[in-house]
């Protein structure tokens, strides 16, 4: 297992939940978290278990790119965003419905961490898995041309990744 995705959270610290996001960070594997829905630009605002230092934080941008008002980001702490606005999700009762909240994102950005490690596998290239290697990835990659607090990193094109595997293999290897 690379990737834990938890889009849970809260102002409430777990220890059972810090000591699990800790272990996992041991053994190598990436928590991906939902930052909250909080929204301001207030430092500490990042919820439970996002604010755990090993642990990715994701944040939301809504359809037209623009950080979302709700989104937490801690004054700036977010790694990565991705769509959560009006995100057509499963429901109770074998449904479908359209959410909204960093719990959209979270997900998101949790399958494309995974599609990018396969591509990297499938390409073999040397590649040691850790949040370090996940974030260093993201400062290489991703996108936040006007430098928006509330994008953190920014998010990456993940078909413009593909379809350049001699960028993606420099890139690494440059690490």
């Amino acid at each position: 297992m690379d990737f834990i995705s938890l889009s849970l959270g809260g102002e409430h610290f777990h220890q059972g939940v810090y000591e699990q996001c800790l272990r996992a960070a041991q053994e190598n594997i990436v928590v991906i978290c939902a930052a909250g829905n909080s929204g301001s630009l207030h430092r500490f605002n990042v919820d439970f278990p996002a604010n755990v230092a090993s642990n990715i934080r994701v944040g939301s941008i809504d359809n037209d790119g623009q950080g979302s008002a709700f989104s937490s980001i801690g004054g700036g702490e977010i790694d990565i965003v991705s769509f959560g606005e009006n995100v057509f999700s499963t429901w109770p009762n074998n449904s479908y419905d359209l959410a909204t909240g960093t719990s959209m994102a979270t997900p998101c950005v949790t399958a494309l961490c995974a599609l990018l490690v396969a591509y990297i596998r499938v390409l073999r290239i040397p590649f040691k898995m850790s949040e370090f290697t996940i974030r260093s990835l993201f400062k290489r990659l991703c996108f936040n041309s006007a430098n928006e607090v509330k994008k953190g990193r920014g998010f990456f094109e993940v078909k413009e990744i593909l379809n350049v595997p001699e960028l993606l293999k420099f890139i690494i290897n440059d690490m």
